[in-house]
């Protein structure tokens, strides 16, 4: 029984944006196939996962 949503937000630092790791990671949160999988656990809501926000485009109503 859930008790509450809550949102994670995962922040990069600019300088390390590009890295391969952290492309790699990325690119992982795109796959259809990690989408398919992360949507068979009940209870999480993973349509926003992946979004990219960045600081003078933040919507905080998001």
């Amino acid at each position: 029984m859930p008790l509450r949503w809550e949102r994670f937000d995962l922040l990069i630092a600019r300088e390390r944006f590009f890295e391969r790791g952290i492309q790699s990671f990325i690119g992982l949160l795109h796959e259809k196939s990690f989408g398919d999988l992360a949507a068979t656990f009940t209870g999480y809501d993973v349509s926003l996962c992946g979004k990219m926000l960045f600081p003078d485009n933040y919507n905080k109503e998001e």
